[in-house]
């Protein structure tokens, strides 16, 4: 097993920084370097067995003898042989699914997010791939182990998917904020009769962003102006340069809003 690197860096980089182990590991020995295995890119590397890869992949050829399945062209079509081709060439990689789920299966901290230190993280990765390597020997891989990685994907893409959320919600209140500190400023540099319209200028502004976001983002935008107007009821104040009163009545106009938005 290799070293665990950021998740910045991509799949063939990874490879491409241990070249020299997987020439050696498709390297063909003594009895077979003169076998022609009638593969593709057979002439170009005769001394080295193939490798399937998947598309993310692309490119290692000029290094080693990797297979990927063909690239749709563009404004182009795919024939059958095409399509067939690149199930052959993807067949073996329902065992990496299947052997990914068991160990997801049998080793949970294999598929959680690991915060003991990266020190580790590389040692405990290596014994859970060995023992799993020999509960697959005793007892070989199933549909099941399919199923589980396919949860394990799953729950990876939520947290990909709660990370947005939680960035733009955190995006749309720093927004919100100097929004609405610069309608106070204006409320407090105008007359009476205008900090009525501007605070329902202010509201249809704030109402009028949440067209386009998920219900989750804009929930946690409203739990927030909850808390504070909560806040401002309670303590009296909120950041001495805002006009709490103004703002309390704002979030409270944001309430009904949002709540029509609900229905």
């Amino acid at each position: 097993m290799s070293l665990h690197e950021p998740g910045s860096v991509s799949d063939v980089t990874m490879v491409r920084d241990r070249l020299d182990v997987h020439t050696a590991v498709l390297a063909k020995d003594g009895n077979n370097g003169a076998f022609n295995d009638i593969g593709e890119l057979f002439h170009g590397f005769p001394n080295s067995w193939a490798v399937l890869v998947d598309k993310v992949y692309i490119g290692l050829t000029s290094a080693v003898r990797a297979i990927h399945p063909k690239k749709k062209p563009v404004n182009g079509l795919f024939y059958r042989v095409d399509l067939d081709r690149n199930a052959n060439v993807l067949s073996d990689g329902v065992i990496v699914e299947n052997f990914f789920g068991r160990v997801c299966l049998l080793r949970k901290i294999s598929n959680s997010t690991f915060v003991w230190g990266t020190k580790l993280n590389d040692a405990i990765q290596r014994l859970a791939f060995a023992l799993t390597n020999f509960h697959v020997f005793t007892m070989p891989l199933r549909q099941d182990d399919h199923h589980q990685y396919r949860s394990v994907l799953a729950r990876y893409k939520r947290m990909v998917d709660d990370n947005k959320s939680k960035r733009a919600a955190a995006a749309l209140w720093k927004d919100w904020l100097i929004e609405i500190r610069r309608q106070v400023r204006i409320r407090n540099a105008t007359n009476l009769k205008l900090r009525c319209l501007s605070r329902s200028a202010m509201v249809s502004w704030i109402t009028g962003t949440w067209n386009n976001l998920p219900q989750s983002v804009i929930l946690n935008g409203f739990r927030k102006c909850q808390l504070i107007a909560g806040a401002i009821e309670e303590n009296g104040n909120m950041e001495g340069s805002l006009d709490d009163h103004e703002l309390k009545d704002l979030m409270k106009e944001m309430a009904i809003k949002y709540t029509i938005l609900l229905r």
